[in-house]
């Protein structure tokens, strides 16, 4: 398996604010994603999808605690599955086949953090980040 972990603090009261990690294949037609959108009741989502938009999201399945720091971490078994954690808890296992949107054992796999806001009250403070594992299914 493939890991991403991250250390996030999101501001007090994030709206209008979007924030992402992930692992994706060459020309992002499959990834593996955690990631927090605007919304009455801020929570991490996961997806696995695929160019075609196929795919699995589990929405709703963690809080996004406001003003705290969180850790994030995808673990990618590939053409298998993707599991999801927050603070060391899973949160969320999605199963998958190869072009559904779990990366393929074969794909360059390459990492990603996308941050997006459409307002300057909002903030997303990344401490640290670290990837490892081995690409099989061991």
């Amino acid at each position: 398996a493939v890991r991403m972990e991250c250390r996030v603090h999101l501001s007090p009261s994030p709206q209008n604010f979007e924030f992402q990690i992930g692992f994706a294949n060459a020309g992002d037609t499959n990834q593996a994603e955690m990631g927090f959108a605007e919304g009455a009741a801020p929570t991490w989502d996961c997806v696995i999808d695929s160019v075609a938009g196929t795919g699995t999201e589990t929405d709703n399945t963690a809080t996004a605690v406001a003003a705290n720091w969180q850790i994030l971490r995808i673990e990618v078994d590939p053409n298998v599955e993707a599991r999801f954690y927050v603070d060391d808890v899973l949160i969320s296992t999605i199963s998958g086949t190869a072009g559904n949107g779990v990366p393929q054992g074969t794909d360059t796999m390459a990492w990603f953090i996308r941050i997006a806001t459409a307002s300057t009250d909002d903030s997303c403070i990344l401490d640290w980040v670290r990837i490892w594992g081995v690409r099989s299914n061991d």
